[in-house]
């Protein structure tokens, strides 16, 4: 699986409104930088290290499993029991302070006994033992550091070694080096392969060592890695690995001993078929782990009893059409293919070619987008149409990230995709390869395309907004917070995008939030009750838009930083209820209907939480309104300040003149100097102490009004009056 890193831009209120204004009261939300060790045995309890910022008073740590227990011990250290009953896999740690919800960091769960990795094995002589099947959770505590381990192993003993850091928010690019009894190299890892998996069988018997360096001799704070052993039944891969969903679907198995076969890896032998029942719904747990540009599938995990491993199998809502690899890989012998539909193949041999031929129509396009660097894999597909005669008429270019996407949605990758328009009726023919497969094949080297007719369509993510991006999304009691919305509109997709919250917790509060036509990115705003439980919650947001006549709904997908400048992909959007900001705003438009040049109106309400102004609120409005060039514009005399004293006000701005109608949405951030209250009685001998004023900054729910034609006026001028 491959790791990404990017920036956010931020969004900053001007110098002048924090010059002067003392010290900073803003609740800072707790960030996990690592965990170590990073797993536990099933049945077991382990004690865990956690590293980071603000996590003080630590009000509750949380693994999304009900059969996993925490205890704190201190604000750094967790006592963590997980239940028999739980599944192996991959779990999100988090904390929720008073201040807020941290970002997750993962933690595996498993069935093997695992050792933490000793300093002192960094030589060939004192490697350290490791049992098998067992584990060693380890880091690379300088640069250049070498670690060695040792195992005893029989003679024709399977044996599947793999070594993680990406996939469990580390970044650390392991090489492995399996060393025999004679002291001969038997095998070491691919260097395309980030997370290396290896599988041998033991040619003597005798004692066995592991190398493992890091390939860039690089050391930083997540330099962790988990080194695994398994010896006999062992999953490999499942092929197709993307199914229909609530039906039977037709697959084959590939792997060690399993129970009713034996399949060798070498030889590339077709597995064992089955008849593999999919459940209607995918499920999560343990989740995933996907990059902002993969596949927005949901899927399932699939692991046999008995047997080591397991393996992701995603949904389609398209027929899947089987590579039939021994028999495409030359022009004549092309797989016939009819869109829509979705193709899943693999590259078995070095400098593999998959052929498929279709027919279409002078006039009419077909969309490909091509799935394997997205999904992990070290892949650059190139996909190329050819006519009858083989000649070459276009090559995909990579996949680009869309303008105005946020700087932590990485979009771009090595995968082909393209439109492509027949200039005449015929028989064509789509070529694809992997650029890196003059060295590189094996059963997990699968890729997915869509192939389908060009249509408007959408994606949607939600992610933190900018002061807390890396740590999780917090809301506070009695406040508003924002969540940042971005739209990946493809083929031309128009109109607007309505965001919606489904099934919220009680005590959340959330207002629709439209993104209007030709914009990207919104905010959604939800509200907290002041009487609502500090806790962790799920929620679900989901897009509507209307393409074609028909409204389309699209699951919102979170965009979750698990370290600065590094994302990943999850399905579900976990929210932290957190202690009360010391003050809120809540503002609320007299109407919501308006023509440029006029008067817009705005009831506001403060309130603070244990708190007491001692300066007037000064106010900044965030705005999206444009000109007919699209041109950015700002709002005429707008309210600055809020005295000291007013709970509740009336504020007022002009919509420029030049305004193109359409949808806005906006907010507000209110900075003022507060003083905390106290309980304490006043008296000549225990005077009141004096509490040192500080600055604070609370942001308004998002409000969303239209600016109209003029055709309207009379009416807006009468709601206004």
């Amino acid at each position: 699986m491959r790791c990404f890193s990017k920036t956010i831009l931020l969004l900053v209120l001007p110098t002048a409104f924090l010059i002067g204004l003392g010290d900073e009261t803003q609740s800072a939300p707790p960030e996990i930088q690592t965990i170590f060790p990073m797993s536990i045995q099933r049945g077991q309890t382990a004690e865990i290290k956690v590293a980071g910022k603000n996590l003080k008073n630590a009000r509750t740590y949380h693994i999304n499993h009900p059969g996993v227990s925490i205890k704190v011990l201190k604000d750094d250290i967790i006592q963590v029991t997980a239940s028999t009953e739980v599944a192996d896999g991959d779990y999100d740690l988090r904390v929720l302070t008073a201040d807020g919800l941290s970002n997750p960091r993962k933690i595996h769960i498993s069935q093997l006994s695992t050792v933490i990795g000793e300093e002192k094995s960094d030589d060939f002589s004192t490697a350290q033992e490791i049992a098998v099947p067992g584990a060693v959770d380890a880091k690379f505590d300088r640069a250049a550091d070498v670690d060695w381990y040792k195992f005893q192993g029989r003679a024709g003993q399977h044996v599947s070694i793999a070594c993680r850091s990406c996939s469990l928010d580390g970044s650390a690019q392991p090489l492995v080096f399996i060393v025999s009894p004679d002291g001969s190299e038997l095998m070491h890892s691919q260097e395309y392969s980030l997370e290396p998996t290896m599988h041998l069988t033991l040619p003597i018997a005798g004692e066995y060592r592991i190398k493992v360096v890091e390939r860039a001799y690089r050391k930083d704070n997540y330099s962790f890695y988990r080194l695994s052993m398994t010896s006999g039944p062992r999953l490999l891969a499942v092929f197709p690995s993307v199914v229909s969903k609530g039906v039977a679907n037709r697959v084959s198995i590939f792997g060690f001993e399993l129970p009713t076969a034996q399949t060798k890896f070498a030889d590339f032998a077709r597995g064992i078929d089955f008849d593999l029942v999919v459940p209607k719904d995918g499920h999560q747990e343990p989740g995933g782990w996907f990059l902002p540009s993969s596949l927005q599938s949901r899927g399932f995990w699939h692991s046999q009893s008995g047997v080591h491993g397991k393996v992701w199998l995603s949904f389609s809502k398209h027929p899947v059409l089987v590579d039939q690899d021994i028999f495409n890989d030359t022009r004549p012998t092309a797989q016939e293919m009819s869109a829509p539909c979705e193709i899943v193949g693999q590259f078995l041999k070095p400098r593999d070619l998959d052929w498929y031929k279709f027919v279409i129509k002078k006039g009419e396009s077909l969309s490909f987008r091509s799935y394997g660097d997205q999904l992990g894999q070290q892949m650059d597909l190139d996909l190329s149409i050819l006519d009858s005669t083989g000649k070459l008429l276009t090559s995909l270019k990579d996949i680009g990230s869309p303008k105005g996407r946020p700087a932590s949605l990485t979009l771009n990758s090595l995968d082909a995709a393209g439109t492509w328009k027949a200039s005449a009726d015929g028989e064509y023919f789509l070529l694809v390869r992997d650029l890196y497969g003059v060295s590189v094949s094996g059963l997990d080297r699968q890729y997915r395309i869509l192939v389908q007719k060009p249509e408007p369509d959408f994606s949607a993510f939600a992610y933190p907004i900018e002061s807390s991006i890396n740590s999780g999304i917090s809301l506070h009691q009695g406040c508003h917070a924002h969540i940042s919305v971005f739209i990946d509109r493809q083929n031309g997709l128009k109109g607007s995008v309505d965001i919606q919250a489904v099934d919220l917790p009680p005590g959340l509060v959330a207002q629709e939030l439209t993104i209007a036509d030709g914009v990207s990115a919104g905010r959604f705003s939800v509200f907290v009750k002041q009487e609502t439980l500090a806790t962790i919650h799920s929620i679900q947001l989901q897009a509507v838009a209307t393409i074609a006549g028909k409204e389309q709904i699209r699951e919102v997908q979170s965009v979750t930083s698990v370290r600065p400048k590094v994302f990943r992909l999850d399905h579900a959007l976990i929210v932290g209820v957190a202690d009360p900001e010391p003050f809120s705003l809540t503002v609320k438009p007299q109407t919501n209907q308006f023509v440029a040049g006029s008067v817009v109106r705005f009831d506001a309400q403060l309130q603070s939480y244990g708190h007491e102004f001692k300066d007037a609120s000064k106010l900044k409005w965030n705005t999206a309104f444009k000109d007919a060039k699209n041109k950015a514009l700002t709002l005429d005399n707008p309210t600055s300040k809020i005295a000291v004293g007013s709970s509740t006000s009336v504020l007022q701005a002009v919509i420029p003149a030049n305004t193109k109608p359409g949808i806005y949405s906006f907010w507000i951030d209110a900075t003022s100097l507060l003083v905390k209250t106290t309980n304490g009685k006043d008296s000549a001998d225990n005077p009141k102490k004096e509490e040192k004023p500080v600055s604070a900054t609370a942001i308004s729910n998002v409000l969303s009004i239209e600016v109209v034609s003029p055709s309207v006026e009379p009416s807006i001028k009468k709601n206004e009056s």
